[in-house]
């Protein structure tokens, strides 16, 4: 049995993608690891492969690549891994732990504690201490307390716990690896005294019915936000349920979410309670409903019908004034600025009632908008002083790296006239992500003609009629008979060479009868097996290197 660590995992995760070679001093500046530990985790997979597969080897001045035969026994080795293979980190016990701690309906003492994460009772007080000291740092207003009778809990107002579980738990759900996230939601599974809320069947459903409520409601949430919520959930009301509150607190916790009571997004939390109740007998209080409702209200939107209200007439000024600031004061052009307005106004209403209520929004994409696009992000910085001054609120980066993706979707971009390569573009990141993917496209390969912009969704309904050659996709989720390519929403050096690749050579090496007639041709001059992997290296690099020369020349 293979044994792995977070840092294993990773490494083994990062080379099954590895399309050409790559020295272990660039995978350890990739992925963050010491050349000792990468040598030591393959040193652990290596015994773990078939012998008739052979050892994963790092040539001299070439790196590492996994051939087609050593991906397909990685993968066998990851399909296996259960919380008995997988070795947690520090991180992720201490993530486990508080998350437990924060939602665990029953008295969470040492020995259950021991228990959820396999470890000794030295290894968990220490991890109990460094819980403590994280917490008196970052959150001071976040205490762990320990009794007799209640155990360890987190002494707080609700609203808090609320905010902190829900910051956790996006950090969980976009930032840690599958075989821990599974590992998680199985462990809470045997936890939680009502399962049903944690099945797929109940994920599904949720799903299904935010979609079919968007004429109700007037809004459409994002796919990915819709998904993230319904994943929250169950550990949300865990955590509201598994808080003693006197009657007084009640009535506090009440009164500060009345302003959700107003709102349309309320209506919606009736009615999934109601769908709950039908079909789980799970039943929801009214400050259950609330807290449903700010996840609801705080979500990201494509599409809101209410945006021409009196009440969102003070946001639509400071928009505008944070628009004539960016338009004054910056280099950048902005087209279709009505929409951009309208767009960035759907976007603030959810921005401003996230900030009330203290709910993160974290954005995976933040680090290479602020170093592709340094010069926009610097200078949206420099613009959103009017916004925050307007709401008196404090814009992260992560915040302006939001407003960043609306903004260059909108921005200005040169035309030049090329033979057309049709292309249909996938992505379920929303709205704001698809039209700066689109503008990346544009500026990247001016020839390319996108001839539509789908969600996965909506791409199956229309795939049998749809003539493209070739599908850009942001995610792995999609199967098609097409020539697919999957990229960042940022793109990268690699993601712009893998585009160019499939459009001048759709069925490029690594995929049909060509792949099979390199390998026939090499094997009859080359036949030493080492030196063949040698040579197809080499041989691919030359022509990735000639395939960027001759991008960036165009």
């Amino acid at each position: 049995m293979l044994l792995l660590d977070k840092d294993s995992h990773a490494l083994l995760t990062y080379l099954m993608d590895l399309e050409i070679p790559e020295t272990v001093m660039t995978i350890s500046k990739r992925i963050d690891q010491s050349r000792r530990k990468i040598y030591y985790s393959l040193e652990k997979l290596n015994e773990a492969l078939p012998e008739h597969v052979g050892p994963i080897i790092s040539v001299p001045r070439v790196g590492i690549c996994l051939t087609a035969q050593q991906k397909m026994a990685c993968q066998f080795l990851l399909d296996e891994m259960d919380d008995y293979s997988y070795i947690m980190s520090m991180e992720e016990r201490i993530e486990l732990l508080l998350l437990y701690i924060l939602v665990s309906p029953e008295r969470v003492t040492l020995e259950r504690m021991m228990q959820l994460t396999d470890v000794s009772r030295n290894t968990t007080l220490n991890d109990l201490n460094a819980i403590r000291e994280r917490l008196s740092q970052e959150y001071c207003y976040l205490p762990l307390v320990v009794t007799k009778s209640r155990g360890y809990f987190i002494n707080c107002h609700l609203l808090d716990k609320i905010q902190y579980i829900y910051s956790l738990l996006f950090t969980i759900f976009t930032s840690s690896n599958e075989s821990f996230r599974s590992i998680l939601v199985k462990k809470f599974q045997e936890i939680a005294d009502d399962m049903s809320l944690f099945s797929q069947e109940s994920s599904e459903g949720l799903f299904q019915m935010l979609k079919d409520l968007r004429k109700t409601w007037g809004k459409e949430m994002y796919d990915s936000d819709m998904e993230m919520m319904i994943r929250m959930l169950p550990y949300i009301l865990l955590c509201y349920r598994n808080s003693e509150l006197s009657s007084q607190e009640r009535e506090d916790v009440n009164r500060e979410l009345s302003l959700v009571h107003k709102r349309m997004e309320f209506k919606i939390a009736k009615q999934i309670s109601l769908h709950l109740a039908q079909h789980y007998a799970i039943f929801l209080d009214n400050i259950e409903l609330a807290l449903i409702g700010i996840l609801l209200l705080s979500s990201r939107k494509n599409y809101d019908s209410h945006t021409n209200t009196l009440d969102f007439r003070d946001i639509e000024e400071a928009i505008e004034l944070f628009l004539q600031k960016f338009e004054r004061h910056t280099p950048f052009q902005v087209t279709q600025r009505s929409e951009l307005a309208k767009r960035l106004l759907i976007h603030c209403k959810a921005l401003i009632f996230r900030k009330t209520y203290r709910i993160l929004s974290k954005n995976p994409l933040t680090s290479q908008i602020k170093d592709k696009y340094a010069s926009l992000f610097e200078a949206t910085a420099f613009c959103v002083d009017i916004l925050e001054e307007a709401w008196l609120i404090q814009l992260t980066d992560d915040d302006i790296a939001h407003i960043v993706i609306h903004l260059g979707g909108a921005l200005r971009s040169m035309e030049v006239q090329r033979p057309p390569e049709r292309v249909c573009l996938i992505c379920d990141e929303g709205i704001a992500i698809q039209r700066l993917l689109l503008k990346q496209l544009e500026y990247h390969f001016p020839s390319v003609t996108v001839v539509a912009v789908f969600t996965t969704e909506q791409f199956k309904s229309v795939e049998d009629i749809l003539e493209v050659d070739a599908i850009i996709q942001t995610s792995d989720s999609l199967e098609t008979s097409l020539p697919t390519v999957e990229v960042s929403p940022i793109l990268s050096r690699d993601d712009v060479l893998r585009v160019g690749k499939i459009l001048l050579h759709p069925t490029s090496f690594g995929h049909g009868s060509l792949d099979q007639e390199l390998e026939t041709l090499i094997e009859a001059y080359i036949p030493n097996q080492d030196n063949q992997q040698l040579f197809r290296a080499k041989l691919q690099k030359l022509m990735r290197d000639n395939l960027m020369i001759g991008l960036m020349s165009e």
